[in-house]
C-alpha cells in the first residue's frame, strides 16, 4: 500500500494553514485546515514536530498555537505529577 502525502502538501490553497489573525475569513480557514488535518495520516507526527519546534503560527496536526500551548502545559503537568510517584 502506497503512503499518501500529507494533506497540506500540494493543497490548492496552502494559506489556509496560516490564517491571518483577526481577518474575517480566519475562522473559516482554520476550520478547513483542521478538517483536512483530521483526515491526514501525518497528523500525529506533524503535531509532534510543531510541539518540539515551538511553531507559533499556523495549523499543525489539527491544532492552532493556543491549543498546542495547552497540550504542552498538560504534558508538563503530567510529567511533574508522575515524577514523584513510584513505578
Amino acid at each position: 500500500m502506497a503512503e499518501t502525502a500529507p494533506a497540506c502538501e500540494g493543497a490548492p490553497d496552502p494559506e489556509i494553514w496560516f490564517p491571518e489573525r483577526g481577518s474575517d475569513v480566519a475562522i473559516e480557514q482554520e476550520a478547513h485546515a483542521k478538517a483536512a488535518c483530521f483526515r491526514c495520516d501525518y497528523r500525529s507526527p506533524c503535531l509532534e514536530f510543531a510541539l518540539a519546534t515551538d511553531q507559533r503560527y499556523g495549523i499543525w496536526g489539527g491544532t492552532n498555537h493556543n491549543q498546542r500551548v495547552r497540550i504542552l502545559t498538560r504534558r508538563r503537568y503530567d510529567e511533574a505529577a508522575n515524577a514523584g510517584s513510584p513505578r
